[in-house]
């Protein structure tokens, strides 16, 4: 079988269209809404959600306009889109936020998940953890993993 450049280059064309169709910008799975991202992020935690599985996270920008590829979530944006909190499910959670990939894990620990952040940009392979509990600081995306200390976040 023989292909012209031209069939070639219309090939690559369709294939990255097809790639890129899944980056589309997407929450699907949170609600706008300030006052329960207020009241699950609060620190100390609310004694109503102590006993709650979730994570918080923070974000320089608006998440609304960053996130990608939601996988399973269930949760809460405020307004601004620089906060949100994603309510635990069973199994694992994932999303994207421009080179970053976060994975949300079950574990053992009452409440709590893993959260498994990679990058995929200049700081490929960059890589953070941390365990995330109900009155943990926010896990914040905005900055460099390289520059998040292992287990960051915590109480």
């Amino acid at each position: 079988m023989h292909f012209n450049p031209f069939s070639v280059a219309v090939l690559a064309l369709l294939s990255l269209a097809g790639a890129k169709a899944d980056d589309k910008i997407s929450t699907a799975g949170l609600v706008v809404d300030d006052k329960q991202v207020a009241s699950y992020c609060a620190i100390p935690v609310k004694p109503e959600f102590k006993e709650v599985e979730f994570v918080c996270f923070t974000l320089k920008g608006d998440i609304k306009k960053q996130m990608t590829n939601p996988n399973r979530l269930k949760g809460f944006v405020n307004k601004a889109g620089n906060a949100f909190v994603v309510l635990g499910q069973s199994g694992a959670q994932s999303f994207s936020i421009g080179d970053k990939h976060a994975v949300l894990h079950p574990i053992d620990a009452p409440y709590c998940r893993k959260v498994e952040v990679t990058s995929g940009g200049p700081e490929s392979g960059a890589t953070a953890t941390a365990q995330k509990c109900p009155g943990n600081v926010p896990f914040d995306l905005s900055g460099e993993l390289s520059a998040i200390p292992p287990g960051a976040g915590g109480p």
